[in-house]
């Protein structure tokens, strides 16, 4: 419940605390879920009264332990049941790093159009139209 109340302090802590549960499901998610409050963490403060972010408020270290997050949780569990969604992260995470190398390039996309219009509706929360692609 604190992940979803924004209480990310609290939600990592439950979380790791999940992460030597005795039922594989719970650790395995406690896992993936760490990587989701590093990346709330370090945008929590990076979003303007719009709801528009700004890279430059965005807190990098948090960014930078999202990627070792998702890097445990797939070196844990490479075909685990968050992996795809894992892999997928990498990109929110190096865009609020500002690592503009790593951002949207081959994170288990083979298509880069797919892999960009994925990125963009992460962001903005909403499809883009088939329409406005041509």
């Amino acid at each position: 419940m604190a992940f979803y109340q924004g209480l990310f302090e609290q939600a990592n802590s439950g979380f790791q605390l999940l992460t030597t549960a005795n039922q594989p499901w719970v650790a395995e998610t406690a896992r993936y879920m760490l990587i989701r409050v590093s990346l709330n963490q370090a945008m929590e403060n990076a979003l303007d009264e719009y709801n528009m972010f700004n890279v430059d408020k965005a807190d990098k270290e948090q960014g930078r332990r999202a990627v070792e997050s998702i890097d445990a949780y797939l070196q844990a569990y490479p075909k685990g049941r968050y992996a795809d969604s894992a892999r997928g992260l990498y990109r929110r995470a190096y865009w609020v790093i500002g690592d503009e190398n790593e951002v949207g390039f081959d994170w288990g996309e083979s298509n880069q159009l797919e892999a960009l219009i994925n990125t963009t509706n992460q962001f903005n929360g909403k499809p883009i139209p088939s329409w406005m692609l041509i």
